[in-house]
């Protein structure tokens, strides 16, 4: 008869993960608009519901055997002092298991039931050697305590020795990741770096490579600085861009973080969450939120005193247009009024101010709490 298959924790936290990922596909699909910043951030969910909860898990596995292992040679030392105090194993491993050993407690308990109830030291041992498997250093350990007591004689140096090498191989480690820690925080400042250069590409290089306009946000307020921006890639297309390369960035650098201090990738899944949340939480602040932005224009540069002239121009809230609001156009102190038409357009004709010079208009447009401004000019003759 066949053996029924029995998934192990990781194998159901993975059913769960995949079960949860394609709910929130087919939801997606259902229920909600499709654009290209939701579905950036969608995907980081789907890759985190199916990556994080298993790696956690794992994780939380790997720190535990980690309390184990600081808790072996404090283990093996008392239970050679017992051993030497003329007990037998038995009642050694009684004796120890009454100690406090955090994490290790559980498995010197079950170590000292077996044992009282028949089963032979050396099955006992076998058994937690097996559930230990993860950690090199206890069952490598354990490993030679067991052959020590296959091959008879006195054990308790043995165990002292044990634990003395235990103790040294944890030092080496400790000195090992102290070393490796510098290199830790230049993975993170790689990463804050990378952050920067995304904010600086998004706020100043985009809107020069793709419109000819030089905006300069401070607030909510924007100045644009040449006249009417030129036709490109929309913003959501950068915000969705640059939010999965740095998603991929997180991922990479936490990888390597973890990788280079505890030598197991296993590790950096922690890394990859604190890069992760902070990028995202940056990210959110300084390149997601929507822009107002004003262009404008006057159809004639060189203008009659008291001639009528019109001034152009468009008003758009990072893509979309922005439609039917009021946009104040001042010039010489007088403020005229104008209404953005359903693309985001506005056309107004003004009144040039009696005197000779240049001049310079603003015009102002407030949307959604936000206020946007830009400037014109013109010369009076």
């Amino acid at each position: 008869m066949a053996k029924a298959f029995k998934p192990s924790t990781t194998q159901w936290i993975i059913i769960a993960s995949i079960i949860f990922s394609t709910l929130l596909i087919i939801a997606y699909i259902l229920f909600f608009e499709q654009d290209i910043i939701f579905t950036a951030y969608l995907s980081v969910a789907i890759i985190g519901v199916l990556i994080f909860p298993v790696s956690f898990y794992e994780y939380s596995i790997n720190s535990k055997i980690r309390v184990m292992e600081e808790q072996f040679p404090m283990f093996l030392k008392d239970l050679a002092d017992n051993v030497n105090a003329g007990l037998s194993m038995t009642d050694a491993i009684r004796t120890v298991s009454k100690n406090d050993y955090k994490a290790f407690n559980s498995e010197i308990k079950k170590l000292s039931n077996q044992m009282s109830w028949g089963v032979s030291f050396e099955k006992s041992l076998m058994d937690i050697i097996k559930s230990l498997k993860k950690s090199m250093i206890i069952s490598r350990g354990l490993s030679v305590l067991l052959q020590a007591f296959r091959s008879g004689g006195e054990i308790s140096p043995i165990m002292n020795s044990v634990a003395e090498s235990t103790i040294i191989l944890q030092n080496v480690q400790k000195d090992q990741e102290s070393q490796m820690l510098q290199q830790v925080s230049i993975i993170y400042m790689i990463q804050l770096v990378f952050l920067g250069i995304i904010i600086i590409m998004y706020k100043v290089l985009i809107p020069i490579t793709t419109g000819g306009a030089f905006s300069l946000a401070i607030g909510s307020s924007v100045t644009d600085l040449s006249g009417i921006q030129g036709q490109g890639l929309g913003n959501d297309y950068y915000k969705g861009f640059f939010f999965l390369t740095l998603v991929i960035q997180s991922a990479c650098n936490g990888l390597v973080a973890g990788y280079t201090k505890n030598s197991s990738i296993v590790s950096g899944i922690r890394h990859i969450a604190i890069m992760l949340l902070a990028s995202i939480l940056l990210f959110s602040i300084f390149v997601l939120p929507k822009e107002l932005s004003i262009t404008a224009s006057s159809e004639t540069y060189s203008i009659i005193r008291n001639q009528e002239f019109t001034v152009i121009g468009r008003a758009k809230y990072d893509d979309a247009n922005v439609a039917n609001e009021i946009v104040e156009i001042i010039l010489a102190d007088t403020i005229f009024y104008a209404t953005t038409s359903s693309d985001g357009e506005f056309r107004a004709t003004i009144t040039a101010p009696d005197q000779r010079g240049g001049l310079e208009g603003i015009v102002r447009i407030n949307h959604d709490g936000k206020t946007a401004q830009t400037a014109f000019t013109i010369n009076v003759r």
